[in-house]
């Protein structure tokens, strides 16, 4: 069986004050970022990780770097776990488009999407590159523990494709920064044994 750990970025700024943070913002970590990070290395020096893949993103990268160091690895960049392309809307508040991201809950037209509408990525773009990556990762680590950080889009997307539900309901899954997730191949094909796991997040003091 392969385990395949999907890790959401830590905090940056953006995130901070809720502004929509697409594939062409290169965001970094903030200090509850790099906080968050300590934390989650430390939840995850005791499994047994063979790889540790990246988003080429600074705020994904810098989260991956955390979990290599402790298993020491090198970070694996691979751009098609890059956040998802929103188009005109990148750097948007999130309070002045939430009407329109609802329609990532309800589904729907593609071409009615927010994101492809703007210049950006459907949902179906981004969850083909991104399973595939994912796909070719775990033929590569049969029976190993490998680690995706990545960002909000992409890993929701990743979710639809291993519950066998449309890339364009992936407004239904909510993943914290840092959060863990773990989606797991065996003979019957892939299955989500963990969701949005913040237990290693200690309060700040």
């Amino acid at each position: 069986m392969t385990k395949v750990i999907l890790i959401r970025h830590g905090q940056t700024s953006w995130n901070q004050s809720r502004r929509m943070q697409g594939g062409n913002n290169d965001t970094v970590l903030d200090e509850e970022g790099e906080r968050q990070c300590r934390c989650l290395a430390e939840r995850l020096k005791k499994e047994n990780i063979k790889a540790v893949y990246s988003s080429p993103l600074s705020r994904a990268m810098g989260t991956a770097q955390w979990i290599a160091d402790g298993h020491n690895l090198d970070v694996i960049e691979e751009p098609a776990f890059r956040e998802m392309n929103c188009g005109t809307l990148e750097g948007a508040e999130i309070r002045d488009i939430g009407p329109r991201l609802q329609k990532l809950v309800m589904g729907g037209n593609e071409d009615e999407l927010l994101f492809k509408r703007c210049g950006g990525e459907s949902c179906d773009q981004l969850q083909n590159r991104a399973w595939t990556a994912i796909l070719e990762k775990v033929e590569k680590h049969q029976d190993d523990t490998i680690v995706v950080v990545s960002h909000y889009f992409v890993l929701a997307s990743i979710l639809c494709a291993a519950v066998g539900i449309p890339a364009t309901q992936l407004g239904r899954f909510r993943i914290g920064g840092t959060s863990i997730c773990i989606v797991s191949f065996d003979s019957y094909g892939p299955f989500l044994s963990l969701f949005n796991d913040r237990c290693h997040l200690t309060p700040a003091y």
